[in-house]
């Protein structure tokens, strides 16, 4: 991935700087969805346990994927997996809402379309 950041001669050291860090890390993520779709619990899984177990051993696998192309996260057979899928869920909604309502009002220019008292 850090290749298609142009970043030559990546070194794993590299990946203490934050910056970088979090660049690779989005790509990654980004990567994530093309492959798997904007299915969360899938990506999540993903990140969590690598892109290629999920292909081999989770999406084939019924009792976790109904449909061969999604996970629930009340399937995720590892307790510690759910969890992290959980918290990240939890998370992202938190995130979500936090991010939404900020850009609403900020391209509204702090007026969210309710009455004035």
């Amino acid at each position: 991935r850090a290749k298609s950041l142009g970043i030559r001669d990546f070194s794993f050291d590299m990946a203490y700087d934050p910056d970088l860090n979090i660049r690779l890390g989005c790509c990654h993520l980004q990567y994530l969805v093309r492959k798997f779709g904007d299915d969360l619990p899938t990506v999540m899984v993903a990140y969590n346990v690598g892109e290629g177990n999920v292909a081999r051993n989770w999406l084939t696998n019924p009792a976790v994927s109904s449909d061969g192309r999604t996970i629930q996260i009340a399937q995720i057979p590892n307790n510690k997996v759910r969890e992290y899928v959980k918290v990240v869920a939890e998370n992202y909604g938190i995130y979500q809402e936090q991010f939404y309502a900020n850009d609403f009002s900020d391209r509204t220019g702090g007026n969210t379309g309710a009455a004035s008292p």
